[in-house]
């Protein structure tokens, strides 16, 4: 469906220097790919964060939810805490795809940075996913810290 329609005049020109592409089932895998390889592309975490894969609870009936969880190794006391849920409007993308942001954050800020890994449309159909990522942040308080739920022990 055309949605040229829908873009601010005023921008329309830059738009039209962007290569089209076809979006669609056919192509969902390849874009999928090309995806995560860009993503990958990001330079490590730099040595004071601390990097690590957990599994959380998911919703009732649902699998597990991976998140990729980046820390400052040291820390003095309890700092913020970012949730991060990766770009792809819910049908491409991963946690790992802005690694090297998430760790930037958590060494700038003092931060723990998690970033959830959430099942993706078409296979899995909405509101699933916005609903896995939502409620990794239901119940953060300043008395309850966001990353009070990540396993003794992780970053």
């Amino acid at each position: 469906m055309p949605s040229k329609h829908l873009v601010d005049p005023e921008i329309a020109p830059l738009v039209e220097q962007f290569p089209g592409f076809a979006f669609d089932l056919a192509t969902l895998d390849a874009t999928r790919a090309m995806m995560l390889e860009m993503g990958q592309a990001n330079r490590p975490p730099p040595p004071e964060v601390a990097v690590a894969e957990r599994f959380i609870p998911g919703p009732p009936g649902a699998p597990d939810v991976r998140v990729v969880v980046s820390a400052p190794r040291t820390r003095e006391k309890a700092g913020p805490g970012i949730l991060h849920i990766h770009g792809g409007g819910y049908v491409m993308g991963a946690a790992e795809m802005t690694l090297a942001t998430d760790a930037a954050y958590a060494a700038a800020l003092g931060a723990v940075v998690v970033s959830v890994d959430y099942r993706l449309a078409p296979e899995t159909r909405t509101p699933d996913p916005s609903r896995t990522a939502m409620r990794r942040w239901r119940g953060c308080t300043p008395r309850r810290p966001c990353w009070a739920w990540t396993p003794r022990g992780s970053p």
